[in-house]
């Protein structure tokens, strides 16, 4: 350390310079402050030390569910009142949402946004770049349904189209509606890369800069690279925003593709395949599906964003679609794709005639006007366009998704609006109008895709399974949770079923009461053209051998045996029971009896052979004999007089013995599969004790249901039985 070193400072968040403020005792904060220090060596040789950069924070609490991030520079004037200065020195602290400093370092600040760069709050992309010596990743997982440890990427976004208040859209600014749509892309794992999300608060300077959305960039190979094992190298990235950026890569291959599409009929099998095998073709749906039923209207020609991995041994090898920028939605107004309305009255099919023979940047509509020739894809797309509106995107799904976003943004709301203005009835308003759009949208889209696709309907499907939790049925790409389920789908067009077994279970057929089945109801695959509404039931069979236990008592009438929880009326008594089934067994003996052991040919029994209550594995068929043996006299046994009356009873029944000695004694009373259900020589202690013993018994105190029990009174060498059968109150 250089003893005569001087330590320098600033509080405008520039770095510190040799001419900067000498720090020569403590420096008063009474306001939230960056201060930014080095240290300067009286030697001309050394340079400069790092600059140690610190928020302080006076007065400041902000909801549990944003992080904080502050960012320091003295250039960020140019960046934010100017024409948007690209590449800004700028150091980022990063604090979790308990507040801790989880990450910092410097970096580079840019714009991100076009029209939103209007607004005085801007957006901003920041990289952290390991060139300062710093850091070089923010060494955080900063999105909680990630397990990305790091990144050196993200996005800061205020809205942007969707600003409130500064938006231009005559529908009026939220604050969320991009974040929240690729929210629901991603929480129903529709098949394309969005943009993650999570809520923040911005500092500038010290300054606070009001509500943002930390953002992850996916058009980088840091990306790509993370979660699809394709490097910087092996990735073509093409994005279209005004205009083509090959951002990574070539678009040779996407040329070619859209070429071939264009000049070849994909009805034919063989050219279909051909587009397979380079489109990602669920995610080709599922973006246009989801693009059209939001009413996208800053797409095709702007926000547009696809890419390939060209290593064979990551993921991603076929062209796939991201989620851009989708501030544009669900009626807020600004048209920069051609929309003849940008309310929810616009018809799904509308950009297919806005945008034909748009060459391959703008192509997407017109691949989907060709693939659609091909009735396989016509198939798919339609039902997946139902299957979406069946999950992902019901009216209560949607809201469900953007009260949440509603619940967390409105804390941070009040701090929001003092900056840059607006006010809470006027940010509630234009929520309204949202709801309203979503719950028109969801209304209409059915007719719309009607007179879109020459479909028929809409008619419900319900799917049962026989028995219950027997298998699971697939309707197109749905799996449903539970049983029985009920969807919406259109016909004219084959609707596809596919029955799964649980274990040690078979399909067995198919009932379907208003529709015919394709190839037939035997088929574990099959599908339908919806002509009606439908109740679909799958059933099926257990595909285990089942055997015949006969259980039988020896000496005849010398007891009871229950067997699964079964009293037979005679004996020898047979059932059939699947393999691999336990088999539960209970020896009841009669007057005058007491058990003594079981035999079986084939199976063994647990704990063991000499035990009343018994189980076994059934492995083959058996004949199970419960042995007994008579009793003494009971008057030798210490026992005289005993009698259980009546045996019939809506609640109370009386015991009557005596004893002549000490003894240890138990009474038992079992229900009919063989569950204790009372002790009495745990609520009397006395029944032991010699003498006349008469005891009232209320088998209501126990909340016992109407049935048959069995009480037992077992001594050593003594063992007697009786049935005791509870009826209902009158």
């Amino acid at each position: 350390a250089d003893p005569n070193a001087t330590i320098r400072y600033t509080l405008d968040g520039s770095t510190p310079k040799a001419n900067s403020t000498i720090y020569s005792g403590p420096v008063a904060v009474s306001a939230t402050q960056v201060i930014r220090a080095a240290a300067f060596s009286s030697l001309p040789d050394i340079l400069p030390s790092f600059t140690e950069t610190n928020t302080y924070f006076i007065n400041v609490t902000h909801d549990q569910n944003y992080y904080v991030l502050s960012l320091s520079s003295s250039d960020f004037d140019a960046l934010f009142n100017g024409g948007g200065t690209w590449d800004i020195d700028s150091y980022l602290e990063f604090f979790a949402k308990d507040r801790q400093l989880v990450s910092e370092g410097e970096g580079k600040v840019d714009p991100h946004g076009n029209d939103s760069w209007a607004f005085p709050q801007k957006g901003i992309d920041f990289e952290m770049e390991d060139d300062y010596g710093y850091n070089y990743t923010i060494d955080y997982p900063i999105f909680t349904i990630k397990d990305r440890p790091n990144y050196d990427h993200i996005i800061l976004k205020a809205g942007a189209s969707d600003n409130y208040p500064f938006t231009w859209g005559s529908g009026g600014g939220c604050h969320l509606r991009d974040a929240f749509v690729q929210t629901l892309s991603e929480k129903y794992n529709l098949e394309m890369d969005e943009r993650t999300y999570e809520p923040a608060i911005l500092y500038i300077n010290g300054e606070y800069w009001g509500v943002y959305e930390v953002r992850e960039k996916m058009d980088e190979p840091d990306f790509t690279e993370y979660y699809y094992d394709q490097g910087e190298e092996d990735i073509d990235i093409l994005a279209f925003w005004g205009g083509l950026n090959i951002k990574y890569g070539s678009d040779t291959a996407w040329n070619n593709l859209y070429n071939f599409m264009m000049s070849t009929s994909l009805a034919v099998p063989a050219n279909y395949d051909y587009v397979n095998e380079r489109l990602n073709i669920p995610g080709f749906i599922d973006y246009c599906i989801f693009n059209t039923y939001i009413v996208n209207s800053d797409w095709i020609s702007w926000n547009t964003m696809w890419w390939r991995g060209r290593d064979p041994d990551g993921e991603r090898t076929k062209w796939t679609y991201a989620l851009w920028d989708e501030d544009n939605v669900f009626g807020l107004g600004q048209n920069y794709s051609g929309w003849p309305t940008t309310n929810y009255t616009a018809d799904p099919c509308d950009l297919q005639t806005v945008f034909q023979n748009a060459g391959p940047d703008m192509g997407t509509m017109d691949m989907l006007t060709k693939l659609m020739d091909n009735p396989q894809f016509k198939n798919d797309y339609i039902n997946r366009y139902a299957d979406l509106m069946n999950s992902a995107l019901t009216c209560d799904s949607v809201q469900a998704l953007l009260q949440s976003f509603i619940d967390i943004l409105t804390p941070e709301m009040p701090g929001q609006i003092a900056r840059w203005g607006g006010s809470m009835a006027g940010w509630e308003d234009n929520l309204a109008y949202l709801q309203d759009q979503i719950n028109g949208r969801c209304s209409y889209i059915d007719s719309a895709l009607i007179d879109c696709y020459e479909v028929t309907g809409p008619f419900d499907v319900t799917v049962l399974v026989d028995p219950p939790l027997a298998g699971d049925v697939s309707i197109s790409t749905i799996a449903p949770p539970s049983y029985p389920w009920t969807g919406t789908y259109f016909g004219n067009v084959d609707l596809n079923f596919k029955a799964a077994p649980a274990a040690n279970m078979i399909f067995s057929y198919w009932e379907v009461n208003n529709n015919i089945v394709s190839p037939n109801i035997n088929a574990d695959s099959m599908t339908i053209n919806l002509q009606a509404d439908d109740i679909v039931v799958a059933h099926f069979e257990t595909s285990l051998p089942s055997y015949d236990v006969t259980v039988d008592v020896t000496p005849e009438d010398a007891g009871d045996v229950i067997i699964q929880g079964t009293l037979p009326g005679a004996y020898p008594y047979s059932s059939a029971y699947l393999s691999g089934q336990n088999i539960e067994l209970s020896a009841m003996p009669a007057p005058g009896y007491t058990f003594d052991y079981w035999t079986l040919n084939n199976n063994f029994v647990n704990p063991n052979s000499t035990d009343p209550e018994v189980y076994f594995t059934l492995a083959l068929g058996d004949y199970v004999v419960a042995h007994f043996k008579t009793l003494t006299g009971i008057d030798e046994m210490n026992l005289s007089s005993l009698s259980v009356y009546p045996t019939l009873t809506s609640d109370h029944f009386q015991i009557n013995y005596e004893v002549n000695q000490d003894v240890s004694l138990a009474i038992k009373m079992y229900s009919l599969s063989g569950q204790m259900v009372k002790d009495l020589a745990q609520q009397d202690g006395s029944i032991n004790q010699p003498g006349s013993h008469n005891l009232s018994v209320s088998m209501q105190d126990d909340n016992l249901s109407p049935g048959i029990y069995f009480l037992r009174f077992e001594y050593p060498g003594f063992s007697k039985t009786f049935k005791v059968v509870l009826i209902p109150k009158q």
